[in-house]
């Protein structure tokens, strides 16, 4: 536990962690890898715009959509600062410094907890962490790179003020924690696995103090922490209804994520839950051998339990076991709360069970005189891990860019056509009816997908139960999994019915690449034109994609086969 001398003025207190925050920014030796790590994991991202799924969903998003899904913080930031509509610039700068400034509070936060002769086991900690390929799954969408960043600096000040509370024995201290809790809860909710995962790796580290608490003192620690989570989960469950029945808003259940246990027996739920652990093991098993964070992940998961049984014994503990079951636990926490694999929308707890992996090995090995030798490696090692997060989140962001660089090409020339052959433009609108999928260019595909061939495919469909991973293929055969999930995700194909409204996000789509003219049509006008071009309409870009139905026109992007996900 931090042992500075505790002042009476809160004021003074949150001084101190910013003073503490200057000074990991005023060193050099942290500063200089840490923005380097900051620029090559981001910089492409930040300077190649590519529009994704809901990313010019602003209008709908902050007036009522993410209001009525219980995002109270994301709507009101955005409606304070202007960017309602979309910017393709400055929220995503936004997000990406308040991660970074998150990553450099969770390194103070840390230190509140540990004394550690050097500060390379936090800066490892910090640029694993900022680094984790799987922010790209989320930073392709519309404002969750400010939800990530700001969410993950409210669990740190939340965190701190908990230990604060732990020295001061005062309410007002844990009633703080839980208001920084608040907006981190209505942000985005997955944040809060860092906030579950924080409070076991805070709790496994005091245990290796030179007075460790009592198994009795760690529960009753443990369970402040979730109480003031609780609190905060009630406290914004009720702003955010009151706030809606002010507005007069609706709750709604689009992009909203239910509960999906089947309660009907204790049977069914030992059964789903036994296949929710299945699905989510042979997830994490066949995405690792492609995937480099989940292969991370995958590596940490199984070397946990032998940590965990190594110190149990050592420090003869249960308090020690019972730490390193939460934090193994974590990052399936999302899951089982909601009944069914949320993949990698839990993918902060990821980053930061890595992350604080990395730190706990080179903190213990940083106390051992005679391994100074391991020292050393696991540090080569971990620079090393962070080369290879570069790698792979640029390969994301690189291949989310091309496949956004293709769609708007598409769109431009089926914008020309319309224009050119049917009279379409702003002046002379018409009714335009979009159905299909749109294929992805085989460049996309050849980076995005695992190619059937691969041996590790060949090796994977002889085990037993990965079969349905190879019912399906792309049309060729040559494909048959995407490692991915949020990136690379076709924009055209989602927006074709998105939120239940028909073509309205892809009019938004071809309006953003200069094409006016077009309206929206009705469901009715919908389905009747699917009906016809599944039997007389070839796809994109054949001549014969789009013809004049008279009341409207019919565009067939084409017929995307499905490839497993």
């Amino acid at each position: 536990m931090d042992d500075r001398p505790l002042t009476n003025k809160e004021p003074g207190y949150l001084s101190g962690i910013v003073r503490d925050v200057l000074a990991y920014l005023r060193r050099p030796a942290f500063l200089v890898p840490y923005l380097l790590c900051l620029i090559g994991a981001y910089g492409f991202f930040l300077t190649h715009y590519s529009v994704s799924v809901d990313d010019l969903e602003g209008p709908y998003y902050y007036t009522t959509g993410l209001l009525a899904q219980g995002r109270l913080s994301a709507t009101l930031f955005h409606r304070l600062f202007g960017m309602v509509r979309n910017n393709t610039y400055l929220p995503d700068l936004i997000g990406i410094l308040l991660l970074a400034l998150a990553g450099v509070l969770f390194c103070v936060l840390l230190d509140r907890v540990v004394h550690t002769s050097s500060r390379v086991p936090q800066l490892v900690f910090a640029c694993l962490f900022v680094t984790y390929p799987l922010h790209s799954e989320l930073f392709s969408y519309g404002g969750t790179s400010i939800a990530i960043g700001a969410g993950c600096l409210f669990v740190g000040l939340s965190l701190l003020y908990v230990l604060r509370y732990r020295q001061t024995r005062r309410w007002a201290d844990l009633v703080r924690a839980g208001l920084w809790l608040l907006p981190a809860c209505s942000w985005y909710e997955s944040v809060l696995l860092i906030y579950v995962g924080f409070v076991f790796a805070l709790l496994l580290l005091e245990q290796f103090s030179d007075d460790p608490p009592s198994f009795r003192r760690f529960l009753i620690d443990g369970c402040v922490c979730a109480a003031t989570l609780a609190a905060a989960f009630v406290c914004e469950f009720l702003l955010s209804r009151l706030v809606m029945l002010v507005c007069g808003v609706s709750a709604s259940h689009i992009a909203s994520n239910g509960i999906g246990w089947r309660m009907e027996s204790f049977s069914d739920f030992l059964g789903q839950l036994g296949w929710l652990l299945l699905c989510d093991f042979r997830d994490m098993v066949l995405t690792g051998l492609w995937y480099y964070p989940i292969t991370e992940m995958g590596l940490t998961i199984l070397s946990l339990p032998v940590l965990a049984v190594v110190h149990t014994v050592k420090k003869k503990s249960a308090a020690v076991a019972c730490a390193y079951l939460g934090l193994w636990l974590t990052p399936g926490l999302l899951g089982f709360l909601q009944g069914y694999s949320t993949a990698y929308r839990s993918c902060q707890a990821y980053a930061f069970l890595v992350s604080f992996y990395a730190f706990f090995l080179l903190w213990r090995l940083s106390f051992a005189g005679g391994r100074r030798v391991a020292y050393r490696v696991f540090c080569g090692l971990f620079c090393l891990c962070t080369v290879w997060q570069l790698s792979s989140i640029n390969h994301c962001f690189v291949n989310d860019w091309r496949r956004y660089e293709y769609e708007k090409y598409v769109v431009q020339e089926i914008g020309a056509t319309l224009h050119r052959d049917y009279g379409v433009s702003k002046e002379t609108p018409r009714t335009v009816v979009f159905v299909g999928s749109l294929p992805m260019s085989e460049d996309v595909k050849r980076n995005a997908y695992v190619r059937l061939d691969d041996w590790r495919a060949q090796a994977l469909r002889k085990m037993p139960l990965m079969d349905r991973y190879f019912e399906t293929f792309s049309d060729d055969g040559t494909y048959f999994l995407k490692p991915q999930q949020g990136g690379c995700q076709s924009y055209i194909n989602w927006s074709i019915h998105a939120f239940d409204r028909v073509n309205d996000c892809t009019i938004r789509f071809f309006e953003w690449c200069g094409v006016d003219g077009i309206e929206q049509g009705t469901w009715e006008q919908y389905e009747e034109a699917c009906a016809y071009a599944d039997e007389h309409m070839p796809g994109w870009p054949s001549p014969y994609s789009i013809v004049d139905h008279g009341d409207y026109i019919v565009v067939n992007f084409g017929f995307e086969p499905y490839i497993g996900n």
